[in-house]
């Protein structure tokens, strides 16, 4: 006999998931289960909440929660040469019947419950691995026996007015086997029977697992590999694209800069017929302006001339009356009177000679203003008829025109 099998767990699928115990098993759960206390005064009363149910000031709710308890133990067989290992999956919730029956604080009612029944889990339990008939399970596997356990831990919750639903589970270990001779050699033998055929399935399993990750491997080199071209052709795709969206937006760039070319060109050339029509009648407003001040001038001339003659016209009646009365006074010397006025007559006509001559050289002065003007209007029609003309040269002319009328 091979005494160097080291210890391991019997991994095989009827161990590996949990056992419900019958899939008929109905736990009858209700998660809005709650019981309301009523108490007013010295009046006191414990009941379930009904469906239509107002809370008063005097009412205080206790709900019973579905709870969910997991036990865990170890069992020793034949001297401890196999352990098994236990988890006990149970949920429960309490009756309004066990609440009357059992006094015991409600909001802690369910941790009780956990104390009060935690020993006589775990008696089931050891009760029922402990008088297993024979080794066969070794070979055929627990799973009637975690169903029995799962069964019976919730009959004794149900015999109680407590709703439950159990599973169990079993994992069996066994350790090395001893030199000294065997106390249970059936056991013994289907152990090394279940030992050799485990390593078998498990050497058979791990050269498919090998296998198929290999296989998955080159799937996923595959996939990798076509994923990469299908990468490349995007990214080409994605090139194309982009040139021809770049060769497009230049040729949208070159139409617009000519688009803008064309109206920069427009709004210059209105710019310069403004500025022309503006400089024309800005000339027009000169010219007006200019004949306007003429005229104010030689109207002020004539009126000057007026006035200084009818003053001096004045003065000479002033001095021709001063003279008479002087006559009148002086007749003895007439005769130099006489010479005296005559030389005076003779100033006089001097004098309004002069003011003749002076009136003929301010009308020769007007007419050759006037004459300019005509020149500057004449010179004015030539400068818009020729094309070759520009404002400045205009401007240049009429500031020379204007300094000779000055």
């Amino acid at each position: 006999m091979n005494n160097s099998l080291n210890t391991q767990p019997m991994a095989n699928s009827q161990y590996g998931d949990l056992q419900v115990i019958d899939e008929q098993w109905d736990s009858g759960f209700d998660a809005e289960r709650c019981l309301v206390f009523a108490k007013i005064g010295p009046y006191q009363k414990l009941f379930p909440r009904p469906e239509q149910f107002t809370q008063r000031f005097y009412h205080t709710l206790f709900p019973l929660p579905i709870e969910h308890w997991q036990v865990q133990d170890q069992v020793g067989l034949y001297d401890d040469f196999c352990t098994i290992a236990v988890e006990l999956d149970i949920r429960f919730q309490a009756t309004f019947d066990y609440v009357t029956k059992n006094a015991v604080a409600l909001e802690y009612i369910n941790t009780n419950i956990k104390a009060a029944y935690d020993d006589l889990v775990r008696n089931i339990v050891q009760s029922k691995l402990l008088n297993l008939d024979d080794a066969r399970w070794v070979q055929n596997g627990l799973s009637s026996v975690e169903k029995a356990i799962a069964l019976a831990v919730s009959e004794l919750f149900l015999l109680h007015d407590l709703q439950a639903m159990t599973s169990c589970l079993l994992k069996p270990t066994f350790r090395a086997f001893p030199e000294l001779k065997f106390k249970e050699d059936a056991a013994y033998l289907l152990v090394l029977k279940k030992s050799y055929e485990l390593t078998q399935q498990k050497q058979q399993t791990q050269f498919s697992h090998e296998q198929q990750i290999e296989q998955q491997k080159q799937e996923q080199e595959k996939v990798k590999l076509e994923n990469l071209q299908a990468a490349n052709a995007l990214v080409l795709l994605k090139q194309a694209q982009d040139a021809e969206h770049l060769k497009k937006m230049l040729l949208d760039q070159e139409i617009q800069q000519l688009e803008r070319f064309a109206v920069e060109r427009r709004l210059h050339s209105d710019k310069v017929k403004q500025e022309t029509l503006l400089n024309e009648l800005s000339l027009n407003g000169k010219f007006e302006q200019l004949e306007k001040q003429e005229f104010l001038e030689r109207q002020l001339a004539e009126k000057t001339i007026d006035e200084k003659m009818a003053h001096q016209h004045k003065i000479k009646e002033k001095e021709l009356a001063a003279k008479i009365k002087l006559y009148d006074a002086e007749k003895q010397s007439w005769g130099k009177v006489k010479e005296q006025s005559q030389q005076d007559e003779l100033k006089q006509r001097q004098r309004q000679k002069q003011l003749q001559i002076n009136a003929e050289i301010e009308n020769k002065a007007y007419l050759h203003r006037q004459q300019l003007l005509l020149e500057n209007q004449l010179m004015l029609e030539k400068l818009r008829q020729s094309t070759k003309s520009t404002p400045e040269m205009l401007g240049d002319t009429l500031a020379k025109n204007q300094s000779g009328v000055k």
